[in-house]
Formats: C-alpha cells, sequence, structure tokens
C-alpha cells in the first residue's frame, strides 16, 4: 500500500507529508535560560591582609602602564579583629586616633610592595610633616636594594604639604608616590565668611610708649634678664644715676 501511494505522488508531482502523531504522543519541549556566571574582577576586601594585596596588585597594573603616582583611600583596621572601617565619625579619636592606625598600615603596604619587586626587604623610616604634632601627617621612605625600586608613601597629607609632595615628585622620577587617605581640609574654619562687624573696635597698639632711645630704661618691667634681675631694677638705677 505505501509503495503504491509513493508511485501516486511521484506520478502526480506531490510530496509525501509523514502523518503527525496522535496528539498524546507528542514529546513536550522544556526551555530554561540561565544567567551566565561573571566573576567580579575585584571584590572589597574582608580583612587587612586581601586589602593590601589589592593595593599591591592595583599598583603594579597601574606601574605597568606607565603611572607612578597614586591616590589610594584604604579601610582602617579597627579592634582585636582588625575589622576594616572607613575613616568617618566613628574614630571618636578624631585626626590622630587615624593616624595612629594609618602610618603603620602604609608601612605595611610599602614593605608589602617593595618586598614584590625588588625580592628583598626594604629599609623604611619615617618622617613627620605636620610641626604641631596634631595634625597626624607623615611620609615613609622605603629604601630597596635597587635606588629604582624605592618608594614613598604620604600619610593623609594635607594641601599644605603641596609644595613637598611636588618636590618629592619631582625629585623621584619614575619611582612610585603614594597619597594614602589624603586629608584636604586637616583645620576646617566653621564660619569660612565671617560677617563684618558694624563698628570695629580699633586694633590696639602693641607698643604704646615706644622708646627711641634703646640706651635708655623704659617704665618698669617684668623681664628677666640671664642674671636674674629684672628690668624694673635698671629702671630704678638709671633714675637714680640722674638724680
Amino acid at each position: 500500500m505505501a509503495m503504491h501511494l509513493m508511485a501516486i505522488a511521484a506520478a502526480t508531482g506531490y510530496q509525501m507529508v509523514q502523518p503527525l502523531p496522535a496528539r498524546g504522543r507528542v514529546p513536550a519541549l522544556r526551555a530554561v535560560a540561565t544567567a551566565p556566571t561573571i566573576e567580579p574582577a575585584l571584590s572589597p576586601p574582608t580583612n587587612k591582609k586581601e586589602m593590601l594585596a589589592q593595593a599591591v596588585g592595583c599598583i603594579k597594573r597601574a606601574r605597568e602602564d606607565g603611572n607612578n603616582r597614586y591616590v589610594l583611600r584604604l579601610f582602617l583596621p579597627r579592634g582585636s579583629e582588625e575589622e576594616l572601617v572607613p575613616c568617618d565619625e566613628s574614630w571618636e579619636g578624631g585626626i590622630m586616633q587615624l593616624f595612629s592606625v594609618a602610618s603603620p598600615l602604609v608601612r605595611e603596604l610599602l614593605v608589602s610592595l617593595s618586598t614584590s619587586v625588588a625580592g628583598v626587604p626594604p629599609s623604611l623610616r619615617e618622617q613627620r610633616l605636620d610641626a604641631s604634632g596634631v595634625d597626624g601627617e607623615s611620609v615613609w621612605l622605603a629604601e630597596s636594594s635597587q635606588p629604582q625600586d624605592d618608594a614613598m608613601g604620604f600619610v593623609q597629607p594635607s594641601t599644605e604639604q603641596i609644595v613637598q609632595i611636588e618636590a618629592a615628585s619631582k625629585n623621584a622620577g619614575a619611582r612610585p608616590i603614594l597619597l594614602c587617605n589624603p586629608n584636604p581640609n586637616p583645620n576646617p574654619n566653621p564660619n569660612p565668611n565671617p560677617s563684618p562687624s558694624p563698628n570695629p573696635s580699633p586694633s590696639p597698639n602693641p607698643n604704646p610708649n615706644p622708646n627711641p632711645n634703646p640706651n635708655q630704661a623704659s617704665g618698669p618691667s617684668c623681664s628677666v634678664t640671664r642674671s636674674g634681675r629684672s628690668a624694673t631694677t635698671r629702671s630704678t638705677r638709671s633714675r637714680a644715676r640722674r638724680a
């Protein structure tokens, strides 16, 4: 019978079509869409070791691209478990508490960076930049076995250190310089635009009775000379000689 139908189809120019299967026998097709797995290039660090490793990796990649000047904003470890915390108002000790943690952290960063480049630990020394000692600014110098592997890391530098940073950048050449957790305004003015006083009082004269003769003793004074005698004694003797 099948051969007979095929012969008829060939003779009439029609194409044989297979009959559709029964409805109950149609196989069910299912399509499930799965999202592609994308690994992040960089994820937030969970501890200090990971953070320093990420920082060293970023610096190495930047150096390969020809960049040798970096600005790094690092979390700071706090507490016995060294939980990473941003530099915010939760640090009750202010800028000096931040500095007490940031300075050794920058030191560790320079050790890791110089070791990974030169293969040997560098010689490190720190120099304070804040003359007052209360602004929490310093610079770490890492001297490796090869001069080209030296590095410099500024800790919490403020705008007051721009001159020193520019001078260091000029002298360092291709050696890396790090600005870690820069502080743009260490001493903010709570009222940067004070309104002028309606009746300003004249400034007092710092020397209302100037002495035109430096060799003549003036009025009584409380200043003490090296011998322990006060200027009052010298003034009394001068008046006695004139009398």
